[in-house]
């Protein structure tokens, strides 16, 4: 099965709304952090609510993951090399206009 960024994306989508019903009072809670300069003077300073800890984390998670699989992509190399990948165009068309249409069902046309 192949995964899509998009579907990934929604994914953490859906995640981060029922996440965020479960903790609208927590958004409001917040840790504040007084850091002072070199002249001791006060500086300019960005607090993230949980919430949007929660998503710059999840972000990073989604960013680690792989645009291509090596395994997959050696493993079909050496099937080719050897003669041995067999292709079924049917298949290969179902899968197409599967994904195609569950893009769009998702609105991601």
């Amino acid at each position: 099965m192949q995964i899509s960024r998009s579907e990934i994306n929604n994914v953490v989508r859906f995640y981060l709304e029922r996440a965020g019903q479960a903790r609208a009072s927590e958004d409001r809670d917040t840790a504040t952090h007084h850091a002072k300069g070199k002249d001791g003077l006060p500086v300019d300073n960005l607090t993230l609510s949980p919430r949007a800890q929660e998503i710059q984390r999840l972000r990073n998670i989604v960013m680690q993951i792989p645009d291509v699989r090596e395994d997959r992509v050696r493993l079909v190399k050496e099937s080719l090399d050897q003669g041995k990948y067999q292709i079924d165009g049917a298949m290969i068309a179902g899968q197409f206009l599967a994904r195609m249409l569950g893009d769009r069902l998702a609105g991601n046309t």
